[in-house]
C-alpha cells in the first residue's frame, strides 16, 4: 500500500508575499499553521481561530483587513535573514548551515508627495528615521540599556493652515485606512500621516500652536515626531572602566537628555529593514546618483519650533525632509554550511529557517564539551572523573549530519600548544554545546577586562566579591577626600568662602595617574557611582577621558610610549567594551568583535558576555537541556536531591506549584528558598491526552493541607468488583511474569523514596480517606496491566513505588523506569506528587515528559496547563489511569511529538526527519538506563530486575538486538579510498523485508547513522559483561 504523502512547510514566519493574482499588493506573513504553540492564549487565534493545515496569516501593506490563506496560493516575495541564523535548503534536509553574510536591497518610496519610487537602493546606505525606537540599545554614562518605552511630541498641519505641537499624540486617531488589526498600524505617529480629533475633540484646544490659533478644524497632517523622553531598562555597567564589578548604580530609567545618548547602531542593522519602515538615505553618492537632497528633519518654514537649529543647512538647495517608506526588499545571503562548504550571494527565498532545532545539532566554531557520561574512569572504589577529559574544551571544525558525527579541536590546561593540530572524530551524542560560550554571528556582547589568565581559566572571568568590592570603595572614598582637602587648600588661598563642590574638583587624567595610578582612578570611579556622586558629567570633570570616537592607538604605536601614556589610554572608556561578534576562530579560543567606532579587536571568549535582553530569557530557554553540565552526579540514589532546575510556568506566567506548595507545607523556609528560582519555559504535552486547564491546578493560596471530610456519599471511583465485571468480557494479555506480584503492600518504604523525606500529613483519622487508599489497592491488585508493578507500604500508605516496563515497538523496548508518588491529603481531589528516576546521566531527558530533575509532565497530574484539555485530575480518576497514562501516552514508538506543540508536525517531512533522530537519541538513552539499573536494581524490585533481565532473557535479547542493529548499520554505509561514503542502497523486496524483521523485533530500526554507532557499541560491550558476570 502507497504511503501517504508527507507535507512541508512553504511560507515561514515574516516573510514578504503577495497573491499569485495579485503581484502588486504585498504582504507580510505574522502567523504559520506551523508555529511554534506554547499553549498560551493568542490574540490572532482569538480573532481568526485556529489555523488549518498549511494555512497563514497574512497581513497587506495597504493596511486592508489581515487574511488567511493556503500556502499554495502566494508567492515568497522575499525572506529575510540575520547573521548568524541557521538555515536548509529545505525543511526536510538533513544539513543545515549558518548565514554568514547579508545583502539587502531595498525599494523605497517617499512618504511625501511627490510619490516618487526607488529601486535597487543598498541597505547600508540608508539609516531609520527614528533613532530612539522601543528595543532599540543606547549607551549612556558607561552603560548599555534596551529602550522600553518612547514618549513623543507630533507637529500638526491642519487643514486650516494652522501648525500646533499636540503634547500626547496617542490621543489623536489616524485618518489613514489602516485596519486596527494590522501589523502596519502605527505604533507612533509619524511624518505625513493624516489625523484627527474624534475620540478626544478638545486635543487641539489644548495644543501649542505655532501658527495660527485653535479653531474648528479636527483634521490635519502629521510634520514632524520629535521624542520627548525615553524609558530604559539599563542591562550592563561597562566593566573595561570599573572591573566588570557588580551593583553600579545604573542612569535614571526616564531620560531626556538626548545630546549625551549613543544610539547603538549594528553592525547588522541593514538586514533588519522590514515593510513600511521609515527611512531616509543617509550615502551622499546615492543621493547624487538619484538626485535627491540630503535629509534633514526639520523645516525651513516661520515657526522656531520648525526651524533647523544648523544654520549651514540650507534647506532651498541642499537640505531637505524627504522621509521613505520601504515598500520592497531583496536579501541574498551567504552560508557556511555544516560540512564547512560556502554558498555565496543565495537568494534567501532558495533557503528556509530551521524550525525546531535538533538539541543534538552543532556547527563549525561551535564550543563543546564531552558529556558527563563521557568523562567518567574506573578507579579504586568506583566511578570517578577523568579530570583531563572534563576540563577539556572543543571548537567544532566540521559536522557530518548525515552520520551524526563531528571533527572536533580540544584544548586543556595541560596542553600548553593549546589546541591539537588533528581534529578528533566524535559522536554527537557524546559532546554537548557549552552552556557558557554559546554565541554566534550578530551577537550583542559587553567586554570585560583582560586578566592574567589561562586559555581555559580565561573561559569564565572571576567577578570580584564583596570584599573586593568595599576595599575598592573604600580607597576610592580616600581619594576623593584627598581631592576635597586639595581643592580646599587651594580655594582658601584665593577666596577662604568659596564652597567645595564635588563637581568642581576638576583634575586632568594625567595629573591623577602620576598620583594614584590605573587602579586608584578605577577605585574613584567606583566610589562616585556607588555613592551616586557621578552626577551627569561628574566623572568628566575629574578623569579628561579624551574623545570616545578616537580610534584605538595601534599596538606598534602603543609600545613607543611612556608608561604614564600608556596608561591614560588604558583608562580612556571609547566605545569598544560593546560591539558584535562578527566571526568565532575555528582554531583559537578568540572571537572576531566590531565595535562602533568602526574597529575590530579578537577578543578570547573568557572576555565575551552576551547581552541578553530580560524578555528574550524564556525564549532562549526553552528546550534548553543543557542544564546536565551543572551536576556531574551519576549515582542513582542522589539523583532526587539535584536542584530541580527544570522547574516551569503555567501560562499565566505563575510557576507550577504542583510540588512545591506540599513542600512548603513541610518545610516553609525550603519552600521560600526554592520559590525564588529563575521558572522555565512551558513543559511539553502528550499530543492526543487531554490535559487540565489553569484552574484545575491546586490554588496558590492553598498552602495548609486540609483533609478530605468523611462523607456518606458514595466514592465516585468505582469498586473494584464494577471495574472487574466492566471489563470481564475484554480480553487480558497474559502476563509474562506470573511468578511476579504486579501488587503488593511491603512493610518498610525504601530510604530512597523521594517523599519518605517530606513531613507526613496523611489522614489516618479520615476514614474517607482511608478507604479510598484501600480502594485504589484493590483496583491495583486486580487490575494492573502486563509491564507495571506497583509496591505499597505498610508505613507509609500515602506513599507508592512504580516500575513500568518500556513497551514493544518503542525505542524503550525492556528498559524500566521508576516512579515515587505521594498520596497527599487532598488524595483524591487532588492527584498524586510524581517523582521520575532519571538514570541517564545528567545528558539529556529520555522522554519530553519526564525531567531529568524529576518533574513529570502529565496534565492527568495537573502539570501541563494548556489549551484543548478534555481529561483532567477528578474525585473519579484513579491511580491505575494514572500509571496507564505514563506506559501508553508517554512511553510511545515516537516520543519527539509529545513536545507540546509538536503534534500539528505529524505527517510533515521534517518532523519525520527529526522524529527518527530523536528515537535514535532515546534507544541510547534507554541503553543506558538498563546499565544503570542492573548495577544499581532500585529497592524493593531487585528481585525483580534479575528475573526481567537474566531469568525471562531480556538482557540477552537487548544485547543480541544491538548486535544485529550494528551489523545492519555497518553494512549500510561502506567507504571507499578516498573516504567519500557511499550508501549500500537495498531494494524491493529484501530492503522492506529487512525493515520488517527489525520492527517484528520491537526495535523499530533498521539502520542507525555512525556517530550513534559508536556510542551503541560502547553501550551493548558494557552490556555484553553485565550478561556474561
Amino acid at each position: 500500500m502507497a504511503k501517504e504523502a508527507l507535507i512541508t512547510a512553504k511560507v515561514f514566519l515574516e516573510d514578504a508575499v503577495y497573491q499569485k493574482d495579485k503581484p502588486e499588493q504585498l504582504g507580510l506573513v505574522v502567523r504559520t499553521w506551523h508555529d511554534f504553540d506554547s499553549g498560551e492564549d493568542n490574540e490572532d487565534e482569538d480573532t481568526i481561530g485556529p489555523l488549518a493545515l498549511q494555512h497563514v496569516v497574512v497581513h497587506w501593506t495597504d493596511g486592508s483587513e489581515p487574511q488567511t490563506l493556503h500556502e499554495d496560493d502566494l508567492v515568497v516575495a522575499d525572506r529575510s535573514f540575520s547573521h548568524g541564523d541557521v538555515v536548509k535548503r529545505s525543511p526536510n534536509d538533513v544539513m543545515s548551515g549558518s548565514v554568514i553574510d547579508v545583502s539587502v536591497e531595498l525599494d523605497l518610496e517617499r512618504v511625501c508627495p511627490p510619490m516618487a519610487r526607488f529601486s535597487g537602493i543598498n541597505a547600508k546606505h540608508v539609516d531609520f528615521v527614528q533613532q530612539f525606537v522601543v528595543n532599540n540599545h543606547i549607551i549612556y554614562d558607561g552603560w548599555l540599556g534596551v529602550i522600553e518605552e518612547v514618549k513623543d511630541e507630533v507637529t500638526v498641519l491642519l487643514h486650516d493652515k494652522t501648525v500646533c505641537v499636540v503634547k500626547n499624540p496617542g490621543d489623536l486617531d489616524l485618518l489613514d485606512n489602516i485596519h486596527d488589526q494590522s501589523c502596519f498600524f502605527p505604533d507612533a505617529l509619524a511624518t505625513g500621516h493624516a489625523v484627527y480629533a474624534s475620540s478626544h475633540p478638545r486635543i487641539f484646544k489644548n495644543a501649542e500652536f505655532l501658527i495660527g490659533k485653535y479653531g474648528s478644524v479636527k483634521k490635519g497632517y502629521v510634520l514632524r515626531s520629535e521624542v520627548t523622553s525615553i524609558t530604559v531598562n539599563w542591562l550592563s555597567f561597562n566593566p573595561l572602566a570599573l572591573d566588570q564589578t557588580p551593583g553600579v548604580a545604573p542612569p535614571p530609567r526616564v531620560l531626556d537628555d538626548f545630546e549625551n545618548i549613543i544610539v547603538y547602531k549594528s553592525v547588522e542593522q541593514h538586514c533588519t529593514y522590514e515593510l513600511q519602515d521609515r527611512v531616509h538615505i543617509k550615502d551622499r553618492d546615492t543621493l547624487k546618483a538619484l538626485g535627491l537632497k540630503e535629509y534633514c528633519p526639520y523645516l525651513a518654514s516661520k515657526p522656531m519650533r520648525l526651524r533647523c537649529p544648523d544654520a549651514s543647512h540650507n534647506h532651498g538647495t541642499k537640505f531637505a525632509t524627504d522621509e521613505m517608506r520601504v515598500i520592497g526588499t531583496k536579501t541574498k545571503v551567504t552560508v557556511q554550511w555544516q560540512d564547512l562548504s560556502i554558498t555565496q550571494e543565495e537568494s534567501s527565498t532558495s533557503l528556509v529557517p530551521y524550525l525546531n532545532i535538533d538539541d543534538q545539532d552543532v556547527w563549525p566554531s561551535d564550543y563543546v564539551l564531552l558529556k558527563p557520561g563521557e568523562v567518567l574512569m574506573d578507579q579504586p572504589g568506583g566511578l570517578g572523573f577523568d579530570k583531563k577529559k572534563s576540563d577539556m574544551l572543543g571548537i567544532v571544525q566540521a559536522v557530518n549530519s548525515k552520520e551524526r558525527t563531528s571533527h572536533i579541536k580540544w584544548f586543556s590546561e595541560e596542553r600548553d600548544q593549546g589546541l591539537e593540530q588533528d581534529a578528533e572524530e566524535c559522536s554527537l551524542y557524546e559532546i554537548m554545546s557549552h552552556p557558557d560560550l554559546k554565541f554566534t554571528m550578530g551577537d550583542l556582547v559587553v567586554i570585560s577586562r583582560e586578566r592574567e589568565q589561562s586559555i581555559t581559566s580565561d573561559i569564565a572571568p572571576r567577578a570580584p566579591s564583596v570584599d573586593d568590592i568595599l576595599l575598592l570603595v573604600g580607597r576610592g572614598n580616600e581619594i576623593f577626600n584627598n581631592l576635597l582637602q586639595e581643592r580646599d587648600r587651594l580655594t582658601r588661598k584665593r577666596d577662604s568662602t568659596e564652597t567645595t563642590d564635588p563637581k568642581s574638583i576638576e583634575r586632568r587624567g594625567a595629573i591623577l595617574l602620576d598620583q594614584y595610578g590605573v587602579e586608584g582612578v578605577e577605585a574613584l570611579d567606583r566610589y562616585l557611582s556607588e555613592t551616586n556622586k557621578m552626577a551627569m558629567a561628574t566623572n568628566y570633570w575629574l578623569v579628561d577621558r579624551g574623545d570616545p570616537w578616537k580610534a584605538p592607538i595601534p599596538e606598534d604605536v602603543l609600545a613607543t610610549l611612556s608608561d604614564h601614556e600608556k596608561d591614560l589610554e588604558t583608562i580612556r572608556p571609547r566605545l569598544n567594551w560593546i560591539g558584535q561578534i562578527w566571526k568565532v576562530y575555528p582554531d583559537r579560543p578568540e572571537v572576531l568583535v566590531r565595535f562602533m567606532d568602526g574597529t575590530s579587536a579578537d577578543i578570547p571568549v573568557g572576555r565575551i558576555m552576551v547581552v541578553e535582553d530580560e524578555d528574550d530569557d524564556d525564549m532562549d530557554d526553552e528546550d534548553d537541556e543543557d542544564e546536565e553540565f551543572e551536576d556531574y552526579d551519576f549515582d542513582q540514589n542522589d539523583v532526587e536531591e539535584v536542584s530541580s532546575d527544570d522547574s516551569w510556568e503555567t501560562e499565566s506566567g505563575e510557576e507550577d506549584d504542583s510540588m512545591s506548595d506540599v513542600e512548603a507545607e513541610r518545610d516553609p523556609e525550603t519552600a521560600t528558598r526554592n520559590g525564588d528560582e529563575d521558572s522555565q519555559p512551558a513543559p511539553p504535552h502528550v499530543p492526543g491526552e487531554p490535559v487540565s486547564s489553569e484552574g484545575d491546578g491546586a490554588e496558590p493560596d492553598a498552602l495548609t493541607p486540609t483533609p478530605v471530610p468523611a462523607t456518606e456519599e458514595r466514592d465516585p471511583l468505582p469498586e473494584p468488583e464494577e471495574l472487574q465485571r466492566s471489563s470481564e468480557s475484554a480480553p487480558h494479555p497474559i502476563s509474562e511474569h506470573q511468578d511476579w506480584q504486579s501488587f503488593t503492600v511491603l512493610d518498610h518504604t525504601p530510604a530512597d523514596h523521594h517523599f519518605l523525606g517530606q513531613q507526613e500529613d496523611s489522614p489516618y483519622g479520615d476514614k474517607a480517606w482511608i478507604k479510598r487508599i484501600a480502594k485504589e489497592h484493590a483496583i491495583l491488585t486486580t487490575s494492573l496491566p502486563d509491564g507495571i508493578r506497583v509496591r505499597a507500604f505498610e508505613d507509609r500508605m500515602d506513599l507508592l513505588r512504580v516500575m513500568i516496563q518500556g513497551p514493544d515497538h518503542t525505542p524503550y523496548r525492556n528498559a524500566l523506569f521508576l516512579f515515587d508518588f505521594k498520596l497527599t491529603s487532598q488524595f483524591p481531589s487532588q492527584p498524586p506528587l510524581a517523582f521520575f528516576h532519571s538514570w541517564t546521566g545528567g545528558i539529556g531527558r529520555i522522554n519530553p515528559n519526564l525531567y531529568e530533575d524529576g518533574n513529570v509532565c502529565l496534565s492527568l497530574l495537573n502539570t501541563w496547563h494548556g489549551k484543548d484539555q478534555t481529561e483532567t485530575w477528578t474525585p473519579s480518576s484513579s491511580v491505575l489511569q494514572l500509571l496507564i497514562s505514563l506506559q501508553g501516552l508517554v512511553l510511545v514508538p515516537e516520543p519527539y511529538y509529545n513536545e507540546a506543540g509538536f503534534e500539528k508536525f505529524i505527517g510533515t517531512k521534517e518532523a519525520a526527519r527529526n522524529s527518527e533522530l530523536y528515537n535514535e537519541k532515546v534507544y541510547l538513552l534507554s541503553l543506558k538506563t538498563i546499565q544503570t539499573i542492573l548495577n544499581n536494581p532500585p529497592t524493593p524490585f531487585e528481585r525483580e530486575v534479575r528475573h526481567f533481565y537474566i531469568t525471562q532473557g531480556k538482557l540477552e535479547q537487548t544485547v543480541i538486538e544491538g548486535l544485529e542493529l550494528i551489523a545492519r548499520s555497518e553494512a549500510a554505509t561502506t567507504t571507499d579510498r578516498d573516504g567519500e561514503e557511499k550508501e549500500a542502497e537495498k531494494v524491493g523486496e529484501e530492503a522492506e523485508a529487512e525493515a520488517e524483521i527489525a520492527r517484528g523485533a520491537g526495535q523499530g530500526f533498521v539502520r542507525i547513522s555512525r556517530g550513534a554507532l559508536k556510542m551503541l557499541k560502547k553501550h551493548i560491550d558494557s552490556l555484553s559483561l553485565s550478561l556474561e558476570e
